[in-house]
């Protein structure tokens, strides 16, 4: 007798439509399409979403398109999913998310928003800090370690090691900063934000 195999079922296409001609490119026509759909509540948190290619079907438009804006919406925090694995809107989505303005939202529809985000929008327009965040003492001072914690032996130990036989690049850094950063930082934003940087 043969076992039965249950079927994987079919993820439900996500409604979405794309514009060829549109002034976005695809991927981000994607993008912006999903995460309004989380942000209206259509897609509820942990629903999975379709795979790749069968998004990218239905869309009548490259996988590597599809790919790209998923990986956009994962990087923002809306979607969560591992290489291999389904793909779902994430169960926690940050308050800011939730009470963000949409966009494309035409201006009229924009007095919808709640009242407390508006608040809260002109207090800081007008310059005063919501209470809770003026009285918050500063956790990470810019370029200040945690002294505390800094271990001052082994940073004189390295130090006195290094000096001995300085090289003209401990005392000259290039203005734009390190260049092995640089290159990681424009790879980021060629892959997550599809910027075409180098």
């Amino acid at each position: 007798m043969k076992a039965h195999r249950p079927r994987a079922r079919r993820v439900p296409p996500l409604g979405l439509a794309l514009d060829p001609a549109g002034a976005l490119p695809l991927h981000r026509q994607i993008g912006e399409q999903v995460r309004r759909a989380i942000l209206e509540g259509r897609l509820k948190p942990g629903t999975r979403l379709p795979s790749s290619r069968l998004l990218a079907q239905d869309l009548a438009c490259a996988r590597g398109t599809v790919v790209l804006a998923l990986d956009q919406l994962v990087a923002e925090g809306y979607v969560v999913g591992r290489p291999g694995a389904a793909m779902s809107v994430a169960a926690d989505l940050p308050d800011e998310m939730l009470n963000a303005p949409r966009a494309f939202v035409p201006s009229g529809e924009r007095q919808a928003l709640r009242p407390a985000v508006a608040r809260r929008a002109r207090a800081l327009l007008a310059g005063n800090p919501p209470p809770a965040a003026a009285t918050l003492p500063l956790a990470f001072p810019t370029s200040q370690p945690d002294r505390e914690a800094f271990p001052f032996a082994l940073w004189a130990k390295l130090l006195e090691r290094d000096w001995r036989r300085p090289t003209p690049e401990a005392v000259a850094a290039h203005p734009f900063g390190h260049a092995g950063l640089r290159a990681a930082v424009a790879a980021y934003l060629g892959t997550a934000r599809g910027f075409a940087c180098s």
